[in-house]
């Protein structure tokens, strides 16, 4: 998916502070196994690779390893933020909170597929 057109977005909807705060979302995460690494100086934040986008959490290395217990899914609360690394500009998605889920999240498939899917079923 393409984040940039909301991030414009939610953008022009700032500046943000105490009377106008930014928004925060929730996103189902499957986290890419084995990519999940601390990362800093210190070592002190987490990097969650994922197939579409990254989850970044700036000192919440330790939390991440005392609350998740292995790699299935991932419920995320966070902010889209933009980050800039040797003259490169990605959107990641900023993390506020996390816990684990039960099962692996399922990604849902796109309204069109899954109705033709749902038709080559009857035959």
């Amino acid at each position: 998916e393409d984040w940039q057109p909301l991030y414009d977005e939610i953008r022009s909807r700032g500046p943000f502070g105490q009377d106008n705060p930014a928004p925060v979302f929730r996103c189902e995460f499957n986290p890419l196994p084995g990519l999940t690494k601390r990362i800093g100086e210190g070592k002190n934040h987490i990097k969650i690779r994922g197939r579409r986008y990254d989850a970044i959490g700036f000192n919440m290395a330790d939390l991440y390893e005392t609350k998740i217990k292995d790699e299935r899914g991932l419920c995320l609360y966070g902010q889209l933020s933009e980050n800039v690394y040797h003259g490169e500009s990605t959107l990641q998605f900023q993390l506020i909170d996390f816990e684990q889920t039960s099962e692996s999240v399922s990604v849902p498939e796109p309204p069109l597929r899954k109705s033709l899917q749902n038709i080559l079923n009857l035959f």
